[in-house]
Protein backbone atom coordinates (compact mmCIF):
# COMPACT_ATOMS: atom_id res chain seq x y z
CA UNK A 1 0.00 0.00 0.00
CA UNK A 2 1.43 3.73 -0.82
CA UNK A 3 3.21 5.31 1.84
CA UNK A 4 1.92 8.27 1.41
CA UNK A 5 -1.91 7.38 2.48
CA UNK A 6 -3.25 9.09 5.28
CA UNK A 7 -4.11 6.91 8.60
CA UNK A 8 -7.52 7.44 8.23
CA UNK A 9 -7.28 6.69 4.56
CA UNK A 10 -5.35 3.39 5.47
CA UNK A 11 -8.09 2.60 8.28
CA UNK A 12 -10.86 3.29 5.63
CA UNK A 13 -8.88 0.51 3.36
CA UNK A 14 -8.84 -2.40 5.78
CA UNK A 15 -12.72 -1.80 6.16
CA UNK A 16 -12.92 -2.03 2.68
CA UNK A 17 -11.12 -6.10 2.44
CA UNK A 18 -13.92 -7.98 1.49
CA UNK A 19 -15.53 -10.14 4.31
CA UNK A 20 -14.36 -6.92 6.47
CA UNK A 21 -17.02 -4.09 7.41
CA UNK A 22 -20.50 -3.19 5.84
CA UNK A 23 -19.24 -3.91 2.08
CA UNK A 24 -18.67 -6.99 1.38
CA UNK A 25 -18.49 -9.55 -1.42
CA UNK A 26 -21.83 -9.41 -3.32
CA UNK A 27 -23.75 -12.29 -5.38
CA UNK A 28 -23.58 -10.97 -8.92
CA UNK A 29 -21.26 -12.28 -11.53
CA UNK A 30 -19.65 -8.93 -12.71
CA UNK A 31 -19.89 -6.53 -9.84
CA UNK A 32 -17.26 -3.57 -9.30
CA UNK A 33 -14.86 -2.41 -8.26
CA UNK A 34 -12.21 -5.23 -8.43
CA UNK A 35 -8.52 -5.59 -7.46
CA UNK A 36 -6.85 -5.14 -11.07
CA UNK A 37 -4.02 -7.80 -10.54
CA UNK A 38 -2.59 -11.37 -11.98
CA UNK A 39 -2.13 -12.47 -15.16
CA UNK A 40 -3.84 -9.30 -17.52
CA UNK A 41 -3.50 -10.14 -21.26
CA UNK A 42 -3.12 -7.51 -23.95
CA UNK A 43 -6.04 -7.24 -26.31
CA UNK A 44 -4.65 -4.72 -29.50
CA UNK A 45 -8.25 -5.43 -30.95
CA UNK A 46 -9.56 -3.07 -27.92
CA UNK A 47 -12.37 -0.34 -28.57
CA UNK A 48 -10.96 2.79 -29.05
CA UNK A 49 -11.59 6.59 -27.80
CA UNK A 50 -12.53 7.70 -31.54
CA UNK A 51 -13.78 11.43 -30.93
CA UNK A 52 -13.68 13.22 -27.92
CA UNK A 53 -13.22 16.24 -29.48
CA UNK A 54 -16.05 17.61 -27.08
CA UNK A 55 -14.09 16.75 -24.25
CA UNK A 56 -11.38 19.09 -24.80
CA UNK A 57 -14.16 21.74 -24.93
CA UNK A 58 -14.50 24.09 -21.77
CA UNK A 59 -17.74 23.45 -20.20
CA UNK A 60 -20.34 24.24 -16.80
CA UNK A 61 -21.46 21.61 -14.32
CA UNK A 62 -23.64 21.46 -11.51
CA UNK A 63 -22.26 20.10 -8.27
CA UNK A 64 -24.16 18.15 -6.52
CA UNK A 65 -23.77 15.99 -2.84
CA UNK A 66 -26.12 12.97 -2.62
CA UNK A 67 -25.63 12.61 0.92
CA UNK A 68 -29.42 12.69 2.31
CA UNK A 69 -31.12 11.84 -1.39
CA UNK A 70 -33.36 8.81 -1.91
CA UNK A 71 -31.48 6.29 0.15
CA UNK A 72 -30.91 6.41 3.92
CA UNK A 73 -27.88 4.90 3.77
CA UNK A 74 -25.21 7.64 3.14
CA UNK A 75 -22.39 5.45 3.01
CA UNK A 76 -23.39 5.43 -1.13
CA UNK A 77 -23.71 9.12 -1.69
CA UNK A 78 -20.93 10.93 -3.11
CA UNK A 79 -20.14 14.25 -4.98
CA UNK A 80 -21.71 14.46 -8.72
CA UNK A 81 -20.78 17.09 -11.17
CA UNK A 82 -23.90 17.02 -14.32
CA UNK A 83 -23.51 18.64 -17.26
CA UNK A 84 -25.21 22.27 -16.88
CA UNK A 85 -27.39 22.99 -19.23
CA UNK A 86 -27.87 18.84 -19.93
CA UNK A 87 -28.12 19.69 -23.54
CA UNK A 88 -24.87 20.61 -23.64
CA UNK A 89 -23.19 16.91 -22.48
CA UNK A 90 -20.39 16.40 -24.18
CA UNK A 91 -20.43 13.48 -26.66
CA UNK A 92 -18.00 10.84 -27.59
CA UNK A 93 -17.58 7.87 -30.16
CA UNK A 94 -15.92 4.88 -28.80
CA UNK A 95 -15.54 1.37 -30.26
CA UNK A 96 -17.76 3.04 -33.22
CA UNK A 97 -20.92 3.39 -30.68
CA UNK A 98 -21.94 6.76 -29.40
CA UNK A 99 -22.13 7.95 -26.00
CA UNK A 100 -22.72 11.02 -24.07
CA UNK A 101 -21.34 12.37 -20.99
CA UNK A 102 -23.95 11.83 -17.81
CA UNK A 103 -21.56 12.78 -15.25
CA UNK A 104 -18.63 12.23 -13.26
CA UNK A 105 -17.66 11.59 -9.39
CA UNK A 106 -15.82 10.74 -6.84
CA UNK A 107 -14.41 8.57 -4.29
CA UNK A 108 -12.29 8.34 -1.30
CA UNK A 109 -9.81 5.88 -1.06
CA UNK A 110 -9.79 4.98 -4.99
CA UNK A 111 -12.57 1.97 -5.40
CA UNK A 112 -9.92 0.01 -8.26
CA UNK A 113 -6.87 -1.49 -6.48
CA UNK A 114 -3.42 -1.95 -8.81
CA UNK A 115 -1.92 -5.16 -7.41
CA UNK A 116 -3.24 -4.46 -4.36
CA UNK A 117 -2.96 -1.02 -3.80
CA UNK A 118 -5.56 1.79 -3.10
CA UNK A 119 -4.99 5.83 -3.91
CA UNK A 120 -6.21 8.45 -2.03
CA UNK A 121 -9.27 9.32 -4.68
CA UNK A 122 -10.58 8.33 -7.47
CA UNK A 123 -12.80 9.76 -10.59
CA UNK A 124 -15.16 8.25 -12.59
CA UNK A 125 -16.77 9.85 -16.07
CA UNK A 126 -19.72 8.00 -17.00
CA UNK A 127 -21.04 7.92 -20.31
CA UNK A 128 -24.58 6.38 -21.49
CA UNK A 129 -24.82 4.61 -24.92
CA UNK A 130 -28.65 5.71 -25.09
CA UNK A 131 -29.64 3.45 -27.84
CA UNK A 132 -28.31 0.26 -25.83
CA UNK A 133 -30.89 -2.32 -24.52
CA UNK A 134 -31.78 -1.89 -20.96
CA UNK A 135 -28.90 -4.38 -19.10
CA UNK A 136 -27.16 -4.69 -21.96
CA UNK A 137 -23.41 -4.78 -20.85
CA UNK A 138 -21.93 -1.69 -23.07
CA UNK A 139 -25.21 0.45 -21.74
CA UNK A 140 -22.26 2.50 -19.59
CA UNK A 141 -18.62 3.18 -20.21
CA UNK A 142 -17.10 4.26 -17.06
CA UNK A 143 -13.95 5.82 -17.31
CA UNK A 144 -11.96 5.93 -14.39
CA UNK A 145 -8.85 7.92 -13.46
CA UNK A 146 -6.85 7.18 -9.61
CA UNK A 147 -5.68 10.14 -7.66
CA UNK A 148 -2.64 10.26 -5.59
CA UNK A 149 -1.46 13.16 -3.40
CA UNK A 150 1.11 15.47 -4.46
CA UNK A 151 0.89 18.76 -6.79
CA UNK A 152 -1.52 21.17 -6.73
CA UNK A 153 -4.25 19.99 -9.75
CA UNK A 154 -5.09 22.99 -11.70
CA UNK A 155 -8.42 21.71 -13.10
CA UNK A 156 -9.68 20.05 -10.14
CA UNK A 157 -8.89 23.09 -8.27
CA UNK A 158 -12.38 24.64 -10.13
CA UNK A 159 -14.21 21.81 -7.39
CA UNK A 160 -11.80 21.94 -4.76
CA UNK A 161 -10.51 25.12 -4.65
CA UNK A 162 -10.56 26.91 -1.36
CA UNK A 163 -12.88 29.70 -2.77
CA UNK A 164 -15.39 26.69 -4.09
CA UNK A 165 -18.59 26.36 -1.87
CA UNK A 166 -19.15 22.71 -1.86
CA UNK A 167 -22.60 21.23 -1.39
CA UNK A 168 -22.62 19.54 1.92
CA UNK A 169 -25.80 17.48 1.03
CA UNK A 170 -28.49 17.62 -1.33
CA UNK A 171 -30.73 20.10 -2.04
CA UNK A 172 -27.47 22.74 -2.55
CA UNK A 173 -26.06 22.91 -5.58
CA UNK A 174 -22.86 24.64 -6.98
CA UNK A 175 -22.26 25.92 -10.37
CA UNK A 176 -18.71 25.27 -11.89
CA UNK A 177 -17.52 27.08 -15.14
CA UNK A 178 -15.52 26.36 -17.61
CA UNK A 179 -14.46 23.14 -16.68
CA UNK A 180 -12.66 21.00 -19.25
CA UNK A 181 -12.80 16.62 -18.81
CA UNK A 182 -9.81 15.99 -21.07
CA UNK A 183 -7.52 17.80 -18.42
CA UNK A 184 -8.32 16.01 -16.05
CA UNK A 185 -8.15 12.32 -17.56
CA UNK A 186 -4.58 10.88 -18.28
CA UNK A 187 -3.73 8.15 -20.96
CA UNK A 188 -6.92 7.03 -22.56
CA UNK A 189 -5.04 5.37 -24.80
CA UNK A 190 -3.21 3.09 -21.57
CA UNK A 191 -5.86 1.63 -19.59
CA UNK A 192 -7.04 -1.97 -17.85
CA UNK A 193 -10.67 -2.82 -19.01
CA UNK A 194 -13.27 -5.47 -17.94
CA UNK A 195 -17.04 -5.91 -17.89
CA UNK A 196 -19.03 -5.15 -14.42
CA UNK A 197 -21.28 -3.00 -12.31
CA UNK A 198 -22.13 0.19 -10.99
CA UNK A 199 -20.16 0.48 -7.47
CA UNK A 200 -23.32 2.18 -5.93
CA UNK A 201 -27.57 1.39 -6.26
CA UNK A 202 -29.44 3.32 -8.54
CA UNK A 203 -33.01 3.58 -9.68
CA UNK A 204 -33.85 1.14 -12.32
CA UNK A 205 -35.82 3.91 -14.73
CA UNK A 206 -31.64 5.92 -14.81
CA UNK A 207 -31.40 2.39 -17.11
CA UNK A 208 -34.28 2.11 -18.90
CA UNK A 209 -36.30 0.36 -16.53
CA UNK A 210 -33.85 -2.16 -16.38
CA UNK A 211 -35.14 -5.53 -14.03
CA UNK A 212 -31.78 -7.18 -13.13
CA UNK A 213 -31.44 -6.78 -9.71
CA UNK A 214 -34.88 -6.86 -9.52
CA UNK A 215 -36.29 -3.95 -7.52
CA UNK A 216 -34.70 -0.60 -6.51
CA UNK A 217 -31.74 1.33 -4.62
CA UNK A 218 -33.11 -0.22 -1.24
CA UNK A 219 -33.50 -3.96 -2.91
CA UNK A 220 -29.86 -3.34 -4.46
CA UNK A 221 -28.17 -2.58 -0.70
CA UNK A 222 -29.99 -5.79 0.88
CA UNK A 223 -28.79 -8.23 -1.99
CA UNK A 224 -25.42 -6.50 -2.41
CA UNK A 225 -25.77 -7.20 -6.42
CA UNK A 226 -25.64 -3.72 -8.63
CA UNK A 227 -26.48 -3.58 -11.88
CA UNK A 228 -24.09 -5.15 -14.18
CA UNK A 229 -24.29 -2.87 -17.39
CA UNK A 230 -21.17 -1.33 -17.42
CA UNK A 231 -18.11 -1.61 -19.37
CA UNK A 232 -14.65 -0.34 -17.42
CA UNK A 233 -11.86 1.43 -18.35
CA UNK A 234 -9.63 2.19 -15.78
CA UNK A 235 -6.68 4.29 -17.01
CA UNK A 236 -3.23 2.89 -16.09
CA UNK A 237 -1.74 6.32 -15.14
CA UNK A 238 -2.47 8.30 -11.87
CA UNK A 239 -2.97 12.03 -11.68
CA UNK A 240 -2.15 14.20 -8.43
CA UNK A 241 -4.26 16.04 -6.40
CA UNK A 242 -2.45 18.43 -3.60
CA UNK A 243 -3.16 17.52 0.09
CA UNK A 244 -5.55 20.85 0.77
CA UNK A 245 -7.42 19.38 -2.40
CA UNK A 246 -7.95 16.25 -1.27
CA UNK A 247 -8.64 17.64 2.15
CA UNK A 248 -11.93 19.27 1.13
CA UNK A 249 -13.59 16.06 -0.25
CA UNK A 250 -12.76 14.30 2.63
CA UNK A 251 -14.35 16.72 4.71
CA UNK A 252 -17.62 15.70 3.08
CA UNK A 253 -17.42 12.14 3.22
CA UNK A 254 -15.05 11.47 6.40
CA UNK A 255 -15.65 7.40 6.55
CA UNK A 256 -15.33 7.91 2.58
CA UNK A 257 -17.43 6.69 -0.07
CA UNK A 258 -16.11 3.98 -1.99
CA UNK A 259 -17.43 0.13 -1.77
CA UNK A 260 -14.99 -3.11 -1.21
CA UNK A 261 -13.50 -4.84 -4.47
CA UNK A 262 -15.68 -8.20 -5.46
CA UNK A 263 -14.90 -10.97 -6.88
CA UNK A 264 -13.24 -11.18 -9.92
CA UNK A 265 -15.44 -14.52 -11.03
CA UNK A 266 -13.74 -15.99 -14.21
CA UNK A 267 -13.82 -12.17 -15.76
CA UNK A 268 -11.08 -11.50 -18.09
CA UNK A 269 -8.75 -7.77 -17.18
CA UNK A 270 -6.72 -6.93 -20.65
CA UNK A 271 -4.76 -3.78 -21.24
CA UNK A 272 -4.46 -2.19 -24.40
CA UNK A 273 -0.70 -1.40 -23.93
CA UNK A 274 2.39 -3.60 -22.38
Amino acid sequence: MPRNLTNRTLFIALLLVPGLGARAQSIGNRQSPIDISGPVRLDPQAPAFEDIAQLRLPKGFLLRNTTGYRLADNRWASLKAYPEPASAAAEIKFGGVDYKLDEFHFHTPSEHLVNGQVTEMEVHFVFANEHAAPCSASQLLVVGQRITKGAANTELNKIFGPTVSLPPQYGVFTKVDNFTVMNVLTGLDDSYRYPGSLTAPVNPEHLGGCPNPPGGETQQLVSGQLPEVVSWVVLRQTIQMSEAQLARFHALFPNGDARGPQALKGRAITKTKD
